[in-house]
């Protein structure tokens, strides 16, 4: 093929464009169709993919928080819980001793009024 056939067919394929039959552009149709629903189908499955990944990333620190303020809630319910019993036991411990104050003092005065 020489320079002159080739420049032939280019200048004819330029200036007329190439003649295509109906069932061609309803073949391109389809196939753009289905090409951009795949396209928003893997836009929309990646980025969930996205989503997830990063989730599973973020869990391990949100596992720690959870462990380090369940770890805080338990020491403030063993200190709270050991106020509340010294408090409770010093309360035990003034009625006893007021209890034996009362019991001295009861017989004291009667022996104090039996004399």
């Amino acid at each position: 093929m020489s320079v002159e056939e080739v420049r032939s067919i280019v200048s004819q394929f330029a200036g007329n464009g190439v003649p295509l039959h109906w069932s061609t552009y309803l073949l391109i149709l389809l196939i753009s169709l289905l090409a951009s629903g795949f396209g928003a189908w893997l836009g929309s499955y990646l980025r969930e993919k996205g989503k997830h990944l990063a989730t599973r990333e973020d869990i391990g620190e949100i596992v720690e928080q959870l462990r380090q303020t369940t770890k805080a809630t338990e020491e403030i319910k063993a200190q709270v819980s050991s106020e509340l019993w010294v408090g409770q036991r010093k309360r035990e411990l003034q009625l006893e001793t007021l209890h034996e104050t009362n019991g001295f003092l009861s017989q004291y005065l009667v022996l104090d009024c039996e004399s």
